[in-house]
């Protein structure tokens, strides 16, 4: 059975480096895979006039695939990353620095990179082997058993 995929959210922070890579590196690789029929939001691009906190869940509980970026170990990206988790979404983070990924999640879907037109290239490149990835392995189906 193939999964069809809908919505990617990525969650990052929000400063000039982070959204060039969104828009110069992230969007296009979405866009050059159009196999995977997944359309890549942001926050920014989603949210409302209601409760911020509510749009993030509501984001990602609708998102096929979460993709984090841990440059710098913002809190929030950590908060939102949690509730993926909770949601049992696929999920890939991404770091400049393995050190900005917390050890006890480092054996997770976990991509590093370096600024630079030759590596953000190299990003994308393993980007899209992960999502492949993501989109052919089944997801498990947890049981729930009860007295």
């Amino acid at each position: 059975m193939e999964k069809q995929l809908k919505s990617c959210f990525m969650i990052m922070p929000f400063r000039a480096e982070f959204d060039e890579i969104y828009q110069e590196i992230i969007l296009p690789t979405f866009d050059e895979n159009p196999q995977w029929n997944l359309e890549c939001k942001r926050g920014d691009d989603m949210f409302t006039t209601g409760s911020i906190m509510q749009d993030v869940w509501v984001a990602i509980r609708d998102a096929s695939v979460v993709i984090a970026e841990l440059t710098g170990r913002n809190p929030n990206v950590f908060y939102e990353l949690g509730i993926a988790h909770v949601l049992k979404k696929p999920t890939i983070m991404i770091s400049q620095s393995i050190d900005d990924v917390p050890f006890d999640i480092r054996h997770l879907r976990c991509i590093t990179y370096k600024l630079g037109p030759r590596a953000l290239r190299d990003l994308s490149s393993k980007l899209v082997s992960t999502i492949d990835n993501v989109i052919a392995t089944d997801v498990m189906e947890v049981e729930v058993f009860r007295d």
